[in-house]
């Protein structure tokens, strides 16, 4: 598989490591590692930290009715 650059983006930490990423039109969810997540409203040009309690986090994903998950192994949390 080939490598890509990005932009780096306002309000994600430089050394967030990226697990997974969800994108719905200008609302996008990063997963980052250890588990933090980030959320985006103006097309991921800025992203603000959301507080969540330990789920066990592992995957960010978009869900049938378009809302953005956070999968846990001890719940999940949509936006």
């Amino acid at each position: 598989t080939g490598s890509q650059s990005f932009t780096e983006a306002g309000g994600l930490p430089a050394a967030a490591r990226v697990a997974d990423v969800a994108v719905r039109g200008k609302a996008a969810i990063v997963l980052a590692m250890p588990e933090r997540v980030f959320v985006s409203a103006d097309g991921a040009r800025s992203f603000e930290a959301v507080k969540l309690g330990p789920i066990g986090a592992h995957r960010a994903a978009v869900a049938r009715d378009g809302a953005l998950v956070v999968t846990g192994h001890r719940g999940n949390v949509v936006w």
